[in-house]
């Protein structure tokens, strides 16, 4: 049995997120009101067993698609389930088709945060009628496909450190040694951060949202489940990162640092301290997020799998993209029309 919660019933999907084993922070209505400052809307679809228990569940975003009445629906790192429930997405199909139609959608789309290897789920997925779509090795999807975990359960800082690569621990004692330091950041840290992420952007190649959804990130996140780190040298401001901390994992989600004194590594004393709050935190892992797959050293993306590699954790590989399309004609038409756009430049 589905159901679209109403806000008077989502404090029964906190208690499920609560009974997981694992979900990720993208999966919660605190995330849903981040995203509502840029313009999407939310809604949760569950399944509910004979007892009314939910088993399974996703928050949903919807968006309105460019010069049209439609829409794309998308559940970051969803849907999620109860260990042995993974029938239940027959459930969260129907659920789906009826919100698709409320919302004039074209498509949905889903990242879940399931290992490429769950054959079980893929099964399932599959027989409930989503498209599993591998989105490569290099970031092709909104979330990536391969992600780099760090195990800290039970550990002690010093069980975590001894464990780095040996150039990983000599840059992270370099860093102090020249004289940086690191402070959790708070509000008014925020235009500094930006600008230094808009160098690292530009350094790096890739595109940085506007310095607005920092500062709502940060109102509606901190100081429970957000942290900015800024690393500073001789009283300037080098680098910087904002690190997520929910249910049993801390993840690092932005990193920036100015293309001055990079010779004193701030980077690797910046994850330490990260790593640092999550085994205060009792977290169970570390989450460095996105890698390439492609660990060939001729790849552009060598360079951050090579860094985050130094920190002896693990890639898991996940299953890419769920995709159900609810009107093909239009969905093709879409495609079509965004790929002039991206072609006129």
């Amino acid at each position: 049995m589905y159901e679209i919660l109403c806000e008077d019933t989502y404090h029964e999907y906190n208690e499920f997120l609560s009974a997981l084993p694992f979900c990720s922070f993208l999966q919660t209505v605190m995330w849903a009101d981040v995203k509502a400052q840029g313009g999407w809307t939310r809604d949760i679809i569950v399944s509910r067993d004979d007892s009314a228990k939910i088993t399974a569940g996703m928050l949903v975003l919807s968006r309105k698609l460019p010069f049209s009445p439609f829409t794309f629906l998308y559940s970051p790192r969803g849907p999620l389930f109860l260990p042995g429930k993974y029938k239940a997405i027959n459930d969260l199909k129907q659920g789906l088709k009826e919100l698709a139609k409320r919302k004039k959608s074209l498509v949905f789309k889903a990242d879940p945060a399931i290992n490429a290897r769950d054959a079980e789920f893929i099964g399932n997925a599959e027989k409930a009628g989503f498209e599993i779509i591998d989105t490569g090795k290099d970031f092709g999807g909104v979330q990536p496909k391969f992600v780099y975990i760090l195990n800290i359960k039970d550990k002690t800082p010093e069980d975590v450190f001894e464990k780095f690569h040996s150039k990983t621990r000599y840059n992270i004692r370099l860093s102090s040694r020249k004289g940086v330091t690191v402070r959790v950041g708070g509000y008014d840290d925020i235009p500094c951060f930006y600008e230094i992420l808009k160098e690292t952007a530009k350094r790096d190649n890739f595109a940085v949202r506007t310095p607005e959804y920092f500062r709502d990130m940060y109102k509606i996140m901190a100081p429970e489940n957000l942290r900015l780190y800024i690393a500073e040298l001789d009283g300037r401001i080098i680098a910087g990162t904002i690190a997520i901390y929910f249910k049993n994992t801390v993840y690092y989600l932005y990193g920036a640092s100015s293309n001055q004194n990079r010779n004193t590594m701030p980077n690797y004393l910046l994850q330490w301290e990260m790593i640092k709050w999550a085994i205060e935190k009792k977290c169970e892992t570390y989450d460095f997020m996105g890698i390439s797959g492609d660990d060939d050293p001729s790849n552009p993306l060598y360079g951050l799998y090579k860094f985050k590699r130094g920190f002896s954790g693990e890639t898991i590989e996940y299953i890419g993209e769920l995709e159900m399309v609810f009107n093909p004609f239009m969905y093709r038409i879409m495609n079509i029309i965004q790929k002039l756009r991206k072609k006129q430049g």
